[in-house]
């Protein structure tokens, strides 16, 4: 799922190819991933 969001598909899209899905399963799969990146910061010197 998130491979299809990342290559531009639309939610819409991604529940046509997969009808068991709704767009609360899509929207929380999103919410889902993006937690491990939430306040990570990588900060390096650049001078």
């Amino acid at each position: 799922m998130l491979e299809f969001v990342g290559a531009g598909d639309s939610i819409a899209e991604v529940i046509d190819e997969y009808p068991t899905l709704t767009r609360d399963d899509v929207l929380a799969c999103l919410r889902q991933s993006s937690r491990p990146m939430g306040n990570h910061f990588l900060i390096e010197k650049v001078a």
